[in-house]
């Protein structure tokens, strides 16, 4: 939707049947490009961000370990490996 003060219509049906997740973002000075770009000249170095992976069908686990508030926890990602 970009970004403005002005009333925006946003469709709720269709974050409903999607159940989908609404957040807002904003570019921060314009530096996610610039991120993106260090990223991938390797001059961002992401090693250690995420912590932890859990196979899709172990959902339930990883968002139970999530609750546990473990100080390893930095970023879990879940993987579609069955």
């Amino acid at each position: 939707m970009g970004f403005s003060t002005a009333p925006t219509e946003i469709n709720q049906f269709a974050i409903t049947a999607k159940e989908l997740d609404v957040r807002g973002s904003r570019l921060q000075n314009k530096m996610f490009g610039k991120a993106i770009n260090m990223i991938q000249e390797g001059k961002l170095d992401l090693t250690g961000s995420v912590s932890h992976t859990f196979p899709l069908i172990k959902a339930q686990e990883a968002f139970d370990f999530v609750d546990s508030h473990d100080p390893s926890i930095r970023k879990i990602i879940l993987t579609f490996d069955f």
